[in-house]
């Protein structure tokens, strides 16, 4: 809980990478940061936040880089089928 008058940032990017687990529309990513706070990775705080974990966070931060699940599986020595099934575990519409 925070005390005072103390600032937070807002920071709001546009994301417009498209593939079909995101189609085409208007996405943006919005982050608030406690300049007083200790930073975390982004792998912590996509754990944190969503609940997924560090492989599934991995992915995600590809994915949003703009890069392709085959891209995705090579990058991480991975097979396509794990990174599948990584983003079917990502994607919120089938979350546990």
């Amino acid at each position: 809980m925070r005390k005072g008058n103390r600032s937070l940032y807002l920071t709001a990017l546009p994301y417009t990478a498209s593939n079909h687990l995101l189609p085409d529309r208007t996405k943006v990513f919005l982050s608030i940061t406690d300049p007083d706070a200790r930073p975390k990775s982004r792998t912590e705080l996509l754990v944190a936040l969503f609940h997924l974990t560090p492989a599934e966070s991995r992915i995600a931060m590809l994915l949003a880089a703009g890069e392709q699940p085959p891209e995705i599986a090579a990058r991480t020595r991975s097979s396509y089928a794990a990174v599948r099934s990584h983003l079917k575990s990502i994607n919120p519409s089938t979350r546990r």
